[in-house]
């Protein structure tokens, strides 16, 4: 039966989460659920345990809204043990586990295996991939790797410079052995194939890998927001345009992430247009900081207009994708023309994964770097 939740504006229904491990899966570690409500740890790996109800088996029930997609996954703590279960795709690693809830029901999950006791694929980088030392700043606790992919002409053009693309949780981009979920983007071969197809000019992608403080880091409202945007400015950015033949010029300079990191790059765009010109916010977290970005965009709308962004939600991802047609009328509301200063996608059907932005990981690249003889 359909019921309000305490302190609730919506009804919500009760789903019970049965998970079960298969005969040869060793349950020698707690199980948690992670996903998209505040129920579910709101994306944390181990914040939301599941209590075990039999030898084998564990359960949850929780409180979900009507007729909105519910994503989760089941770990063991962190997302290099998330659970291997037989996705009805064939995808591998399994795409989020994804719910639709009507009415009060029960969901069963069979873990056959863990991400972190298998072999993963071999994917090989496609170019120059170089990595840094690891670097920090004021204000930050970590230091974080950078690495540096570089276009197929770099070396055999020397005369030439590029735009740069600087790009946030950088261990998720190239390669699916450092990805956190053993699920990369493909930067790396999807920049190929675009350029190689002429739909794309050449350029530098700067990936800067996140640390524990990532929840923090991505979010100019925040202290250590601050912290890694000057981080951004005044250390990253001076290293790529000394080490490497750039095009320096805001109109030549993206910033690019996904969920908090698309957050984080439209707020660096906006508060800092003379610098970061283009920006790519996939599935973006804007539910986080609404009010603060809100204000920074009524608060300088010319900023608005000095840029190029690209924004996008998944159809499976409720809060992000309300958010980003409220964007949409936002940017509207301020002067800007859709097609010209900014491009919203949203797509059918995706998840909140780094499945789902591989697979339109072309549009952004398209709309910020496009090449003339591609459009």
């Amino acid at each position: 039966m359909a019921k309000r939740t305490h302190g609730a504006t919506e009804p919500s229904v009760q789903v019970t989460l049965q998970v079960r491990l298969a005969p040869n899966v060793t349950p020698d570690d707690g199980l948690f659920v992670a996903g998209n409500l505040p129920a579910l740890g709101d994306w944390q790996p181990a914040a939301v345990a599941l209590p075990r109800v039999g030898p084998r088996l564990f359960a949850l029930t929780f409180a979900a809204p009507i007729g909105k997609p519910v994503e989760f996954k089941i770990t063991r703590g962190t997302w290099k043990s998330q659970a291997i279960y037989l996705d009805p795709a064939g995808r591998f690693p399994p795409d989020n586990r994804v719910i639709v809830p009507t009415r009060d029901q029960r969901v069963e999950v069979t873990v056959i295996d863990w991400l972190d006791r298998i072999a993963l694929a071999v994917d090989p980088v496609v170019g120059d991939l170089r990595r840094h030392e690891p670097m920090s700043g004021p204000g930050l606790r970590e230091p974080r790797a950078i690495q540096v992919w570089l276009p197929p002409s770099y070396a055999s053009r020397p005369e030439r410079r590029y735009p740069v693309l600087y790009m946030h949780d950088g261990q998720n981009l190239f390669d699916p052995a450092t990805s956190f979920c053993g699920q990369d983007w493909k930067v790396d071969e999807v920049a190929t194939r675009l350029i190689t197809e002429g739909r794309l000019r050449e350029l530098i992608v700067v990936a800067i890998d996140n640390t524990g403080d990532r929840m923090e880091e991505y979010n100019l409202a925040r202290p250590r927001g601050r912290a890694y945007a000057t981080f951004l400015i005044e250390v990253v950015k001076p290293f790529i345009d000394r080490t490497y033949r750039t095009l320096p010029e805001p109109e030549q300079t993206g910033v690019m992430g996904s969920s908090m990191g698309g957050l984080i790059s439209f707020q660096l765009a906006w508060t800092f247009p003379e610098i970061f010109g283009l920006a790519g916010c996939l599935s973006s977290a804007f539910y986080k900081a609404w009010a603060a970005t809100t204000r920074l965009v009524r608060g300088n709308p010319a900023s608005g207009r000095r840029l190029r962004l690209y924004f996008d939600a998944g159809e499976l991802e409720p809060p992000i994708a309300t958010c980003f047609h409220k964007m949409q009328s936002l940017l509207r509301e301020v002067g800007l023309q859709p097609g010209r200063e900014f491009l919203a996608h949203f797509a059918p059907g995706a998840t909140h994964s780094e499945r789902a932005w591989s697979d339109r990981l072309h549009l952004p690249l398209e709309f910020l770097f496009g090449s003339p003889s591609g459009r």
